[in-house]
């Protein structure tokens, strides 16, 4: 009887691999993360040596992810997230714009801040347009879409 053995040698490969570079990271007073993840590109295809299944590791990197984000929310604080929200804020809206213009380019992106710093941040990134303050987003947008949709005077 013929028996495929790839999912327990990717497995036995990768969890003693990581065993052996995790302690490793430890005794060089590292975290033992980063032995995990040599462990991992260790055991990828970019590495001489004996190579996992990669559709097989891939599956299982996938898990790894979801348990690595279980984990972190299992941590979370929102008193932790409040004492950096100056950082993450303006961080979280430059990541979800570049997400949204690398999924849909011809998108426009268009935001307003609450403080003139935010907006000096996240015109520098040039994400996108920036509008400080109502005001300034009520006229800013009412422009925006007279020059959208209003015909050009060139095109007679």
């Amino acid at each position: 009887m013929d028996h495929d053995i790839s999912l327990i040698t990717t497995i036995a490969a990768a969890f003693g691999l990581a065993l052996i570079l995790g302690f490793v990271a430890e005794r060089l007073k590292i975290p033992a993360l980063v032995g995990y993840l040599v462990a991992g590109v260790a055991i990828g295809p970019a590495s001489p040596g004996f190579v996992a299944d990669i559709h097989t590791a891939s599956q299982l990197s996938e898990i790894g992810v979801m348990l690595l984000m279980f984990g972190v929310g299992l941590h979370f604080s929102l008193d932790d997230l409040l004492a950096v929200r100056r950082i993450v804020v303006p961080g979280a809206v430059v990541q979800m714009a570049e997400t949204a213009r690398t999924l849909n380019p011809a998108i426009e992106i268009v935001l307003r801040t609450h403080s003139e710093a935010d907006s000096r941040l996240l015109r520098s990134e040039g994400i996108g347009t920036v509008f400080y303050g109502e005001e300034e987003l009520a006229k800013g947008m009412t422009g925006h879409v007279l020059e959208r949709f209003t015909p050009h005077a060139a095109a007679q």
